[in-house]
């Protein structure tokens, strides 16, 4: 496997067990902020779709998610202030930039690992370093989600 498949793979992996988390939450349930984690899985998975359109953005140039979308998902921004966002809405803006995000990923060469940012980034050096670190935050939030779930008294999945 080369290191753009095995990164990939990856990437692929950590995202199929954030779904596996997230499928038996009711609508009532994603928008709940748990204490003490101070958090709700609309907010993790907006945020998350934030995260990878900001790597959209940084290698390819392409955002997917409207000016009114970020701020509300973005690193610091108050859980409780998602404006009636839903689990279904933001399933689907997480779905189309990662599949937009992926879609330039399958394209790219091993060379192309080191690629600069097109701006300045405090996260990335190039784009083998956003692809190492967007699967650890991801697993990050997943496990989040994970106390998340145990706080709402669903089972575990994992471990």
């Amino acid at each position: 496997m080369t290191e753009k498949e095995v990164l990939l793979k990856q990437l692929d992996t950590i995202r199929s067990w954030t779904l596996a988390c997230i499928g038996d939450f009711t609508e009532k349930e994603a928008q709940k902020v748990a204490e003490p984690i101070r958090t709700s899985l609309v907010w993790t998975l907006g945020h998350l779709a934030v995260i990878d359109n900001a790597a959209l953005k940084l290698f390819f140039g392409q955002s997917l998610l409207d000016e009114n979308f970020v701020p509300k998902f973005k690193t610091g921004s108050d859980p409780l202030a998602v404006d009636g966002v839903t689990k279904d809405e933001v399933l689907k803006k997480m779905a189309a930039v990662r599949k937009a995000l992926r879609s330039k990923l399958a394209k790219i060469r091993s060379a192309d690992l080191n690629k600069k940012p097109k701006e300045k980034s405090p996260f990335y050096k190039n784009l083998r370093d956003a692809l190492h670190t967007l699967p650890l935050h991801e697993g990050y939030h997943t496990g989040k989600i994970g106390t998340l779930r145990r706080f709402l008294g669903k089972p575990t999945l994992f471990g």
